[in-house]
């Protein structure tokens, strides 16, 4: 297979909010979820880019590096390295969420 893959995860949170939700510009979303992500050393360490942001969801894109291998054998990335992505995009889709509720809110 090849080395030049990446490994994007998408995770979605839905929020229900009573007030008529005001436009957020999708500059101040992306701003706010890149500095949430560069925030955390692991993710900056396993090259985690933010690709796309929306209330209540986040998708991140971790290329694959050779030094994350779990498995020579297979080439199959480690679970912590997985687990790090996983965690990080639902905190990201987490993050928006409340975002979007407090804007929604003002």
């Amino acid at each position: 297979f090849s080395r030049n893959w990446c490994l994007p995860l998408r995770a979605h949170g839905h929020i229900t909010v009573r007030k008529r939700e005001k436009a957020v510009p999708m500059a101040d979303q992306i701003k706010l979820a890149r500095q949430f992500i560069e925030a955390i050393p692991h993710s900056r360490d396993l090259s985690m880019e933010l690709t796309s942001i929306g209330a209540g969801e986040a998708t991140i894109a971790m290329p694959y590096d050779a030094r994350l291998v779990g498995d020579p054998e297979t080439g199959v990335i480690s679970g912590g390295a997985v687990s790090a992505l996983m965690d990080t995009c639902c905190g990201a889709a987490v993050a928006m969420m409340c975002f979007w509720a407090m804007r929604a809110m003002m």
